[in-house]
Formats: structure tokens, C-alpha cells, sequence
């Protein structure tokens, strides 16, 4: 059912990028089959408090997680390769490419790069998955996009001079791989094929982002929570432990852009409706096609016809 039902969220979600046009065969693990993390955090609100005190610490070089230095390498070259920015690059190529990367380890709740600060580097997450925010005056923050490993954060078809327009921070332990943008430049001038894949990616993350605005501008909460949920679901084909939605309350909020209130009260209902049930650190879809109905229609099918 679950299968025959990715075309619907692909309808449901407008355009969604080539390598998340699947869905995991299970939308979610049961969590009793899942050892507890420490430091996860709780779903509901007034439990959702960020245990991460034991991870500040400030980022390091590091080449471990591709293996010794003999291989490291390789390993980076291989990964560089499998990456949709490099699509088509020869195999010297991506091997040049990853000559001139750094890998750099963050801790979760540790920032990569902050709002406005310079752009000196182009990131791309080689593991662990990365929030991009904003905020306004006041301190009001909305979640852009949750990035999974092969996905460029930023740094794309900029220049020393130019600032960052949000913060990038690490969800929890993940590794990023960095190029100099002098150095990404000079790549860029010289693979031909490099070029156009950049701007394809510019390309599509303009396009995303005016499917957002399109949503916050028409939708009603109910269906930009669903197609927030939605997405979190076909995300999760690019993850390997295909886990539960493992957002807070107030997370969720800040990727639908609504309350904290809101989407606690959202939840309880769709919970009551069975279309999902919240668990202490996570979200299972148990009615994945009554997700897709709200996501396009706003309401449960149920009370359309009641």
C-alpha cells in the first residue's frame, strides 16, 4: 500500500528532487526496537528541552570517518563521486575534487556557519543531517530545510565577499566536507559538466523555495503540517536507519510555520483519528493515505463526510 502510494505524495508535494522519488517500505519503526539515544529529544511540549549540553564543543578536522589516511582519500573520492553536484564528472575528476576537500566533524547543536557571516567555503553533509534556519528581530526562528548527507548547504555560485542568508546547524553528530569557494571556483571554471550541475541545483533550490512560500501564502496549517510530515517521510528513503520522524513539537512548528500550540493540538488530533500516533521521542504514520488526504484537502476524510 505504502509503495503504491508514492505517486500520490509526489502529487500531493509538487515537485520533489529525483532522489527522493521513493518511499521507505516501512513509514516507521517500532521505537521498542529502538535503543534509546541519549540525549533525544521529547516530542510533546514542556518535555522538548534540548539535552545537548554535553556536546559543546567547538568542531574539529578530521579524516577518521573515511578510514585511515591510506584510504582516506579514496574513500572521500568515492563519496564525492556518488554526490548529484559531481553527476558525470570522470572518476579523476572527483578524485581532484576531493583532494581540495576538508572534512569537519560537528556535535549535535553545534552551528556550522551562522546568518550573515562570510561565505568562505562550499559545504556539503557527508553524514548526519543539518537544519538551515532564520530568524527575525525578535527571535522568531523557521526552519528552511533539513539536510541529509549528499546535499550541498550552501556556498553554491557565491563568491569571497558575500554573506551567508541563514544559519546552518548540525541536528545531531554529523560530518561536512568543505572546498575553499576560491577553490570551488576554479573547479567550476574548468569542468564544464561541474557548471551545469550547479546551476541545476541553484535551479531546483529556487524552486523549492517558491513552493514553500506558495504554501505559507494559500495553505492552511492543517495541510502545511501534513506536507511537512509528507516530506520528512520521502526524506527519509536517503537515510539509513529510515528512522521515526524524530522533530520536537516546536521544531515541527518551525518548518510549518506556525505555533507551538498549533501543531500540539494538530497532532492530538490526528492521533485521535489514528492517522498517527506520538511517541515520547518520535512520530509514527500509521494512516499514510489519510496524511496524503489532509496535505491536499486540510481536513480528515472523515469529517468531510460526517
Amino acid at each position: 500500500m505504502l509503495a503504491g502510494a508514492t505517486m500520490a505524495i509526489s502529487n500531493s508535494l509538487g515537485s520533489v528532487p529525483a532522489e527522493f522519488s521513493t518511499i521507505p517500505n516501512a513509514v516507521a519503526t517500532t521505537p521498542s526496537s529502538r535503543q534509546q539515544q541519549p540525549g533525544r529529544r521529547n516530542l510533546l511540549p514542556g518535555t522538548a528541552k534540548r539535552l545537548n549540553t554535553r556536546w559543546r564543543r567547538r568542531p574539529r578536522t578530521a579524516t577518521a570517518g573515511f578510514g585511515s589516511p591510506q584510504t582516506a582519500l579514496e574513500n572521500v573520492t568515492l563519496f564525492v563521486k556518488r554526490l548529484e553536484l559531481f553527476k558525470c564528472l570522470s572518476l579523476s575528476e572527483c578524485r581532484e575534487i576531493a583532494m581540495g576537500a576538508q572534512e569537519r566533524l560537528f556535535l549535535r547543536g553545534e552551528t556550522i556557519f551562522r546568518d550573515d557571516d562570510p561565505v568562505g567555503f562550499v559545504y556539503a553533509v557527508a553524514s548526519g543531517r543539518v537544519k538551515t534556519i532564520r530568524s527575525n528581530r525578535v527571535g522568531k526562528l523557521v526552519i528552511l530545510h533539513l539536510a541529509d548527507p549528499g546535499e550541498v548547504l550552501d556556498g553554491l555560485g557565491l563568491s569571497m565577499g558575500s554573506n551567508h542568508l541563514f544559519t546552518a546547524q548540525a541536528l545531531g553528530q554529523c560530518r561536512v566536507l568543505t572546498w575553499d569557494v576560491g577553490v570551488f571556483e576554479g573547479f567550476v571554471r574548468r569542468f564544464s559538466k561541474l557548471q551545469g550541475n550547479v546551476t541545476r541545483s541553484l535551479v531546483r533550490r529556487l524552486r523549492m523555495t517558491e513552493c514553500r512560500l506558495h504554501e505559507l501564502a494559500t495553505e492552511r496549517v492543517p495541510q502545511r503540517l501534513a506536507r511537512v510530515l509528507l516530506r520528512l517521510i520521502v526524506q527519509s528513503e536517503s537515510c539509513e536507519s529510515r528512522q521515526p520522524i524524530d522533530l520536537s513539537c516546536e521544531e515541527l512548528a518551525q518548518m510549518a510555520g506556525t505555533t507551538l500550540y498549533t501543531v500540539s493540538r494538530l497532532l492530538c488530533s490526528w492521533a485521535a483519528e489514528g492517522i498517527i500516533q506520538p511517541e515520547r521521542s518520535a512520530i509514527l504514520v500509521e494512516n499514510l493515505p489519510g496524511l496524503i488526504h489532509i496535505s491536499t484537502q486540510g481536513t480528515p476524510f472523515h469529517e468531510q463526510i460526517g
